[in-house]
Parts: structure tokens; C-alpha cells; sequence
């Protein structure tokens, strides 16, 4: 079966709670079960550095457009992850917050 999980944190790209263990661990299961597996999640400031780009676009949402990337890392044999790089909403000092203040923009 082909799974596809997306989450805002998981090990080892983000980490801030039990989400991110989550997140990575049942990819990691389903894929030792013989599932091909990929996991979405934003590629926050310093996420695989040295990756380049798989693909490039424009994303619309609502009244504005961001220019996305995609950078896709292996993790194990049957699991992907495709990291969303959008610089302009994952490239902060924080992943959720800086400074104990949520961006503005958080949904």
C-alpha cells in the first residue's frame, strides 16, 4: 500500500513534543511492514542543509503567493520524506514561535 502522512514536526528534521516521535515512528513501522510510505512536512530553518530542490513552484493561498520548493530525503527503505521549503513561512528562528510569542500567521 502507498501511505501518505503529513505532519508539522517529525524526528529527525523538527522536534518540539511527542508528535514528532509520532510522526516518525509509525512511517518507520508501516515501512519495516512492507508500505511505501511518505511523510510531508515544512523544511524549517536548517533542515538537511546541503539538499538540493527536487522540484520548484508557485503555491496560492488566498491573497498571496509563496515560492515553493520541494526537497525529498530518504529515511529508510520504504520511507520518503518530501520537506516543503517555503522560506518565507519556515525559515524563522522558531518552529512554532520565537521568543515564547506565536507567529502571526500560525494556524
Amino acid at each position: 500500500m502507498r501511505i501518505l502522512m503529513v505532519a508539522s514536526e517529525a524526528h529527525p528534521f523538527a522536534k518540539t513534543g511527542g508528535l514528532a516521535e509520532v510522526a516518525s515512528a509509525l512511517p518507520a513501522a508501516l515501512g519495516r511492514l512492507g508500505h511505501r510510505v511518505t511523510l510531508v512536512l515544512p523544511r524549517y530553518r536548517g533542515t538537511v542543509p546541503d539538499a538540493l530542490p527536487t522540484r520548484a513552484s508557485e503555491l496560492e493561498v488566498g491573497s498571496h503567493t509563496f515560492d515553493v520548493s520541494f526537497v525529498e530525503h530518504q529515511l529508510d527503505e520504504n520511507v520518503t520524506a518530501v520537506l516543503v521549503d517555503v522560506p518565507s513561512l519556515f525559515d524563522r528562528a522558531g518552529l512554532y514561535s520565537q521568543d515564547g510569542t506565536d507567529y502571526p500567521d500560525n494556524a
